[in-house]
């Protein structure tokens, strides 16, 4: 079960990096009367699937006992 919580990390780090860098960069920016102001046209589902991900690895082998 921690080869699971190990590939699930992985994966988690992976995606939150890869989708993080792909969010922000499909952000817009515009300027109103001197005020920068962003807007992110991208969807953010997958980032926060990978967090979770991330989240669930770190669970899984902080609570599963070695075997």
């Amino acid at each position: 079960m921690r080869k699971v919580g190990f590939v699930m990390l992985f994966l988690g780090i992976i995606g939150v990096a890869v989708f993080g860098i792909q969010t922000l960069s499909n952000a817009e920016n515009f300027s109103f009367f001197g005020i920068v102001i962003g807007r992110g046209v991208a969807g953010y589902m997958p980032f926060v699937l990978s967090a979770l991900m991330l989240v669930a690895g770190l669970l899984t082998l902080k609570f599963i006992k070695p075997s």
